[in-house]
């Protein structure tokens, strides 16, 4: 993954993180940034790690 490969997901969940601002709690606000958070991880991992093989016996690609 390039540099610009994760600063284009992080632009994406940018918009996201600033409409929590519009939430009316801190623990809304709270659970929508942890939510945010593990989804671009995982989608860091996932560009970085590739896709999973369909075939669950087989060890490496």
């Amino acid at each position: 993954m390039t540099e610009e490969e994760f600063i284009e997901l992080a632009r994406a969940k940018y918009l996201e993180i600033n409409r929590l601002n519009e939430l009316p709690g801190l623990l809304e606000y709270e659970q929508g940034f942890v939510d945010i958070w593990m989804d671009l991880g995982r989608s860091v991992a996932q560009k970085n790690l590739g896709v999973k093989s369909k075939d669950r016996r087989k060890k490496k690609d």
